[in-house]
């Protein structure tokens, strides 16, 4: 049995580690394995109706 869960919430429901572990997840896929050259941090995970998975 697998112990994976999926949460989902806004920015603002993230707390400090759980954020900075997305942020990290996130630049190795983009920035790394995908070679995009574009700030991953935008600004968009603020806005309203932006879920976090």
């Amino acid at each position: 049995m697998s112990d994976d869960a999926v949460h989902v919430g806004s920015f603002d429901e993230l707390d400090p580690r759980t954020a900075y572990s997305l942020w990290q997840l996130r630049e190795a896929v983009f920035v790394v394995e995908q070679e995009c050259p574009y700030p991953e941090l935008d600004g968009r995970d603020l806005e309203a109706g932006t879920r976090h998975l």
